[in-house]
């Protein structure tokens, strides 16, 4: 399980409702791609992710396998997963149809990731998911290092455990690499007390 999932669940299922909401019919391809691109701009932008989700390189990108799994069944209080018959393909639903609603659940956001994710949403919304794969595949983009790196073939499985690793975008800042560590020792202080509090109700 990611860090993200203990310590972000409800801010990623948050974020996954807004996208829906925002993106009427999404494919779950495409919000693969969204959720991905999101957390690859912030890290860009301000050194480290906003979901914290691990990332692995499939055959159409990296993929959170936390996210893949809203097919069957995952973050059901904030979104829904069919298949639509008009073209055949899963996509995603808000589980809330109320606007206000979505809003509050995006709570758990600051708002410069809330403007961050409408500026990915504003660049994302007419692109097909293969034209976001596109992007997630550019010769120099993480996901083609991994795959070069790695030797991965994906004739035989177009899925792997490959990792795409969010701080390598940091590499040659040290600024931003330093915020990213002191991020991720916040993050795992966070979940070793969210671990500790379920331990003490379960008691």
């Amino acid at each position: 399980m990611s860090l993200g999932i203990e310590v972000n669940n409800k801010k990623i299922g948050g974020m996954l409702e807004y996208i829906s909401s925002r993106i009427p019919n999404v494919s779950l391809r495409k919000l693969l791609k969204i959720i991905y691109l999101i957390d690859e701009k912030a890290v860009l932008e301000r050194a480290f992710p906003i979901t914290w989700l691990d990332y692995y390189a499939w055959e159409k990108g990296p993929v959170s396998p936390e996210v893949y799994e809203v097919k069957n069944g995952a973050f059901s209080d904030f979104v829904y997963c069919k298949r639509v018959e008009s073209d055949n393909k899963w996509s995603v639903f808000p589980k809330k149809n109320a606007a206000f609603l979505v809003d509050k659940d995006m709570n758990y956001c600051s708002q410069w990731e809330i403007n961050l994710i409408n500026r990915v949403l504003e660049d994302c919304k007419n692109k097909t998911a293969d034209e976001l794969t596109d992007e997630t595949h550019r010769s120099e983009s993480l996901w083609s290092k991994v795959v070069r790196n790695n030797k991965i073939d994906f004739s035989h499985d177009s899925k792997t455990d490959y990792l795409l690793d969010l701080n390598a975008l940091n590499e040659g800042n040290q600024l931003h690499l330093d915020i990213y560590e002191d991020a991720l020792d916040s993050v795992y202080m966070q979940s070793l007390i969210n671990k500790e509090s379920c331990f003490s109700q379960a008691r």
